[in-house]
């Protein structure tokens, strides 16, 4: 077995225990220093400070922040001992306490915001957790890059952020990072992102929705930092002749014109009238239930019921008949308007007549003009 397939083995054992609260493990009602520390009572050790110096003293000290290693367990404790072992373990009852001190909340979300900028990012919304480059990022990237002992901070801190009630920040933080990798930058963060930061994400489906995007190297959404969006429906190319599209469980292939109508449908909700408008169509008649739909092909019909034989069309004037049949169309007169004469030829007004003439319809009622050779109409299921 090779390396990479034993250390995402022993990774995805640690993440899982961590998201299943660390089974078997109990608290030390006597192990209260992280809750001491976070209340402003202890200062960190070793060579540390108390909380509200270290967030004055320390934010923008890139170097200390670099070199010490003795203050990270205590700003983000966890639920595992760490490299420090003057630092203890978090105990479930300090987690819940400073989860319902308002003031060591705002603390802990400072913390957050000193390593973001010490990572060249910084926190756009307190609320949300979204997160955006800093005005120091390129140098701040580098060195994050480089120096990969950070990547086992970000782990540490996105594990506290979830035992300290800051879930929502991870998934901003995340979105925030592989942005960045399809922007070319902190390529080299790609494996701890797969194997480490993403599966801390205590939602299964947050888990795979990023890993999925991961896999494929496209950003996750438009709005990085809103609700994950719903999935949507993937529209084919409808250059080919024929296309297979799943629609309600079911298997069809259909020609381009009925594809491209069905989906158009069904991701964006058209209704069969605003259909009609951005195909050219023009609606003839509603009645009973029934609509009924003339393209430049054929007519299609939408209904749960038997449509009659006979299609209607609309009307036509004598003039339009006039033009159509090569005449010239006579203007109507308003006040002193010129005439214009028109040549009719033999049968125009032969036509003409036939075209008012009304016959009944037996089941509707609606009057339609007689029309010699009706079109065929195709029932839609």
């Amino acid at each position: 077995m090779s390396k990479p397939s034993l250390s995402r083995k022993w990774s995805t054992a640690d993440v899982e225990r961590y998201r299943n609260g660390y089974p078997g493990k109990k608290d030390d009602p006597k192990a209260d220093e992280n809750l001491k520390f976070y209340t402003g009572k202890i200062a960190s050790r070793p060579k540390g400070d108390f909380i509200d110096s270290i967030h004055k003293e320390w934010f923008g000290a890139f170097e200390l922040l670099e070199r010490h290693h003795g203050y990270i367990q205590w700003l983000f404790p966890i639920r595992e001992m760490g490299m420090n072992s003057l630092s203890q373990p978090l105990q479930m009852f300090e987690a819940k306490a400073i989860r319902e001190n308002p003031k060591a909340m705002k603390r802990v979300v400072r913390s957050y915001e000193l390593m973001l900028d010490f990572y060249g990012m910084k926190l756009v919304n307190k609320e949300t957790g979204q997160v955006a480059r800093s005005t120091e990022y390129k140098t701040r990237y580098l060195n994050l890059m480089i120096q990969r002992h950070n990547w086992l901070r970000i782990t540490r801190i996105l594990k506290c952020l979830g035992e300290l009630g800051l879930e929502h920040y991870k998934r901003p933080f995340l979105y925030h990072i592989m942005d960045e990798m399809w922007n070319g930058q902190l390529l080299s963060c790609m494996r701890s992102l797969r194997d480490y930061w993403i599966p801390v994400l205590k939602d299964r489906e947050d888990r795979n929705f990023l890993l999925k995007h991961l896999k494929q190297k496209t950003k996750p959404a438009e709005e990085l930092y809103g609700v994950r969006p719903k999935p949507t429906m993937k529209v084919e190319s409808v250059e080919e002749k024929k296309i297979t599209k799943e629609i309600e469980g079911e298997t069809k292939i259909e020609t381009e014109s009925k594809v491209e109508m069905k989906l158009t449908e069904k991701v964006l909700d058209v209704t069969p009238e605003e259909k009609l408008v951005k195909d050219g169509g023009k609606k003839i008649e509603e009645d009973k239930g029934e609509t009924k739909i003339e393209t430049e092909s054929k007519v299609e019909v939408k209904s749960s019921e038997k449509v009659p034989d006979v299609t209607p069309v609309p009307d036509v004037t004598p003039e339009e008949k006039l033009e159509k049949d090569g005449g010239k169309k006579t203007e109507e007169e308003e006040g002193t308007k010129p005439k214009v004469e028109a040549t009719l030829p033999e049968n125009a007004v032969e036509k003409t007549l036939q075209a008012d003439v009304k016959v009944k319809d037996e089941d509707s009622g609606y009057k339609v003009p007689k029309q010699a050779g009706d079109m065929s109409e195709e029932e839609e299921d």
